[in-house]
């Protein structure tokens, strides 16, 4: 996959913090220093509260994840004025901060408000599912590959 910067919404955060094989091997990735992970105080602080709601006992998981994540600021205000035409209010600090930081994906799990941008391929960044990351890379490599590759008859190697 080569050395890619990814950012991690909110949701990754929280959903890391309870742990599955999908955030392990991110980590992993991020371990073997072939990818970076970043994320804001906005996320964090947002996945904190989330988890203090859900499931408090997560927290002190989400913090040791944390050890490896780089802390970025919020995005420029041209960054957050270009996300605020994307996304809703509430995620436009999100996708400009990815953006301002030169993240190379941005990862989530909002198909709601993120989705529709899933499948541009005209944005600075990538934006994907943690899932579609491991799978296709920061630039959505399995969009390269022939339909009868994507369906299982032959498989590509990443």
């Amino acid at each position: 996959m080569g050395f890619v910067k990814g950012f991690l919404d909110s949701n990754i955060l929280f959903s890391a913090a309870l742990a599955g094989p999908v955030f392990d091997l991110i980590w992993e990735l991020r371990a073997k220093r072939h990818i970076s992970l970043c994320t804001t105080s906005y996320c964090v602080t947002e996945a904190e509260h989330n988890l203090r709601v859900k499931n408090a006992g997560a927290l002190v998981a989400l913090w040791l994840r944390m050890k490896s994540v780089e802390q970025v600021d919020a995005g420029t205000p041209s960054d957050l004025t270009w996300a605020q035409r994307l996304v809703p209010p509430k995620d436009a600090p999100v996708l400009a901060a990815a953006k301002s930081c030169g993240a190379n994906a941005l990862l989530t799990g909002d198909i709601r408000h993120f989705g529709a941008l899933m499948q541009r391929d005209d944005l600075p960044l990538r934006i994907c599912t943690p899932r579609a990351f491991l799978l296709e890379g920061p630039k959505g490599r399995l969009s390269r590959f022939s339909k009868r590759q994507r369906h299982g008859r032959s498989r590509p190697v990443l």
